[in-house]
């Protein structure tokens, strides 16, 4: 099963507008439990409350914003995939 890498996480996000660097922080840092737990990833950081916290990280404001609507993006295309694992 082949979940959306980064690249396409970042192409649907810089398709809406958010800038690449914000787009490709925010899917790296999602992601980033995927080296060591592979798909299980998800567990950690796939949660609103997550992406709340990430954002807030960001000294400007717009860089908050940005890094939250690129992290809920980020759950949408994972919604979205037709290969995505199903919630047990």
């Amino acid at each position: 099963m082949k979940l959306p890498c980064r690249s396409e996480h970042n192409r649907v996000c810089i398709q809406v507008g958010i800038s690449k660097n914000n787009c490709d922080k925010t899917n790296r840092w999602m992601d980033s439990p995927s080296q060591t737990i592979g798909s299980r990833h998800r567990s950690e950081n796939h949660d609103v409350s997550k992406c709340i916290e990430f954002a807030l990280k960001a000294k400007k404001p717009n860089n908050q914003l940005e890094r939250f609507a690129a992290c809920i993006i980020h759950l949408e295309v994972d919604e979205i995939n037709p290969n995505k694992r199903k919630k047990r």
